[in-house]
């Protein structure tokens, strides 16, 4: 035993003292652009990133542009048949820079269900002249892909990703931090086999998210209040992230009325099999994707 644990020391630690300084994030943004040149306006529409987990918010940035031209206006996208959820939208006043004008419009949105999305072409309707009929400017679409955010034995906290925003300070020593990282890692690791070997090898297996819902979903028998109550406890595990979302909300806020409500049978109008059902389809539970559909 006490010869693995020195092996895996030493594997931890032995790649930190040859790595080379960290190398800078790359811009993970999408984009698309288009320009009348009769008369002189573009317009651009920019993403961060064309791949988000369902806990992700993101925010659309158009940007038209134009010199001489009477100042575009953005027409409305449309979000209705997107499965998009708009959280906010604002529009700047236009600005003048260098001779060229600009107005700049930011959408932050959030998707329904994971799959892949498209964000609507933005559209500028431009007027030359009283008389004549306006010119439309309009990008092309984007396409998102939405991933789900747990796994079939996870325990409600979200898959970790890296956060490719972060930037990194340039005079910070890599390799300290590379070799604190690695004695935390080797430290953890003893502390988990020590455990380990401790536990009593029969417990049962934490049940996951994915079977407490299904088993909410298919119990027809459930009263009302005791199965509001059974999803408010399972909602408590998720990540915040995903807790904070709009849908989820939502539906914490209908389970914490009927956990806290003195009537035996709280009136409301989903049931909590219903509830659950939607709740597996937001996490990308594979059962109930194919009972209901994705998104778009």
């Amino acid at each position: 035993m006490i010869r693995a644990l020195t092996c895996m020391l030493i594997i931890t630690l032995t790649p930190l003292y040859g790595c080379a300084d960290p190398t800078p994030p790359t811009d993970t943004s999408v984009a698309q652009f288009a320009r009348d040149d009769e008369s002189g306006v573009s317009i651009e529409t920019r993403i961060n990133t064309d791949e988000i987990i369902l806990a992700d918010r993101i925010w659309v940035d158009d940007i038209a542009t134009w010199t001489v031209s009477k100042q575009p206006v953005f027409e409305p996208r449309d979000w209705v048949d997107t499965q998009w959820t708009v959280i906010e939208e604002t529009t700047s006043p236009p600005e003048l820079r260098d001779g060229v004008y600009s107005i700049h419009r930011r959408t932050l949105i959030e998707p329904f269900l994971p799959g892949t999305y498209t964000v609507p072409a933005s559209v500028v309707r431009v007027h030359r002249s009283p008389d004549a009929e306006p010119t439309l400017v309009s990008t092309k679409p984007i396409e998102v892909q939405v991933l789900g955010v747990l796994t079939e034995n996870d325990s409600g906290e979200l898959n970790a990703i890296p956060d490719l925003t972060q930037p990194m300070s340039a005079d910070h020593d890599g390799r300290a931090s590379f070799v604190i990282a690695g004695i935390a890692i080797v430290v953890v690791s003893l502390g988990f086999v020590i455990v380990m070997l401790r536990r009593n090898t029969n417990a049962p297996t934490p049940r996951s998210v994915f079977e407490l819902l299904r088993d909410i979903q298919s119990d027809p028998t459930i009263s009302t209040h005791e199965g509001f109550e059974q999803l408010g406890r399972i909602f408590d595990r998720l990540d915040p992230r995903l807790q904070s979302t709009t849908e989820f909300d939502q539906m914490i806020r209908v389970c914490d009325q009927a956990r806290y409500s003195k009537s035996t049978e709280p009136g409301v109008r989903v049931t909590p099999q219903k509830m659950a059902e939607h709740a597996l389809e937001l996490l990308g539970d594979d059962v109930a994707s194919v009972s209901r559909g994705g998104a778009a």
